[in-house]
């Protein structure tokens, strides 16, 4: 009688190895779509930390003079008392956060007139202005997507500010 040798047979280290890549493959694929969900969600927070920053920035500036007459145009009133009308600039590109480059644009709308408030002047421009205004500020911030670079994606932050 042969003694027979112990081992795996080819066949069985074939299907071995087969249920072992499959396994390994689906890891790695599910370790590659964590990290690219992981960096978008990190470059999501700091794009929406670089809203809010511009947003505080813009809501001081906006709650002292500044005004929209009735027709919805903005003025601003200079350093001599003057007001003036202004037009928002652009947002120039952040400095790099986190390696991204943020592009962000500014949104200035009048929500309301409280047309029982008093004018900022008695002569000019200043006479057509009413006080106690509502202002919406909005800030949209866009940034590459991670994925596919030529696609962006973007975060808008809304506030409100009364001024004066």
């Amino acid at each position: 009688m042969q003694k027979r040798e112990q081992g795996f047979t080819i066949l069985e280290s074939v299907i071995a190895l087969t249920i072992l890549s499959i396994v390994v493959l689906a890891a790695t694929n599910t370790y590659v779509f964590a990290a690219f969900r992981g960096k978008d969600a990190q470059n999501k927070t700091t794009a929406l930390a670089y809203a809010a920053e511009q947003l505080e920035r813009y809501k001081e500036q906006f709650s002292r003079d500044y005004l929209f007459d009735a027709d919805g145009l903005l003025y601003h009133k200079g350093t001599n008392g003057q007001w003036t009308r202004y037009t928002v600039a652009a947002i120039p590109a952040s400095a790099p956060r986190n390696n991204m480059v943020f592009l962000s644009a500014l949104t200035v709308t009048s929500r309301k007139i409280d047309e029982n408030s008093p004018t900022v002047g008695s002569s000019g421009v200043g006479a057509s202005l009413q006080d106690n205004q509502l202002f919406q500020l909005t800030v949209d911030v866009s940034w590459p997507a991670s994925a596919a670079p030529a696609e962006r994606q973007s975060v808008r932050l809304t506030t409100f500010v009364k001024t004066r």
